[in-house]
């Protein structure tokens, strides 16, 4: 059986809960739809035993008062979301690298394509926006527009800002759609597909 705690939001722990209700709050009280980041955690239980996986995702809060859906980032940012050879590693570099803020998400599956009124839209989760594929495989299952949620906290370089940032002009001008980048640390903007 596998337990989803984004059906009662999306949080392991009840701060974040306390949180989510705060924002179902103001959307509906608002009349407003919210999307924003988050941590998603799945429980597994297979053979009596629990399995967590935790996600960097993304929730949309609908007016009506209730989660409308969630996205889980699949291209996870290598030994920083990640540690793709967690098995050779040694302990203490682990350790190490953890102490540094390296994460171990787990990678999602599903290719997420929310629909609000006339708007389909899909959301993609930092570096996710360079791969134009991946954008693509959005686009191809019905977004017409396409948001992007980043951190960029990870430099302090005006020059990485912009480098991290590029990529998402070329994405909205290949696939013919806006494009929506929301950045707490480093550029935010509306881009046109043109």
């Amino acid at each position: 059986f596998r337990y989803n705690i984004s059906h009662r939001y999306s949080s392991p722990d009840r701060l974040g809960v306390k949180i989510a209700d705060k924002v179902i709050n103001f959307a509906s009280k608002e009349d407003v739809d919210i999307i924003t980041g988050c941590l998603d955690l799945e429980i597994e239980r297979h053979n009596g035993k629990y399995r967590r996986y935790i996600y960097n995702a993304s929730l949309l809060f609908g007016r009506e008062g209730k989660i409308i859906g969630v996205y889980r980032k699949h291209i996870l940012v290598p030994f920083g979301e990640t540690n793709p050879y967690r098995w050779l590693t040694p302990k203490f570099l682990e350790d190490f690298r953890r102490s540094r803020g390296g994460s171990n998400f787990s990678s999602g599956k599903e290719y997420t394509v929310f629909s609000r009124d006339y708007l389909s839209f899909a959301t993609t989760i930092c570096y996710e926006a360079i791969f134009p594929n991946f954008i693509g495989e959005f686009i191809s299952r019905g977004a017409n527009v396409i948001i992007n949620l980043t951190n960029d906290g990870w430099t302090d370089s005006y020059k990485g800002h912009w480098q991290h940032f590029a990529p998402n002009v070329f994405r909205a001008v290949e696939n013919g759609v806006f494009y929506i980048r929301s950045a707490n640390d480093g550029i935010s903007a509306i881009i046109s597909p043109y």
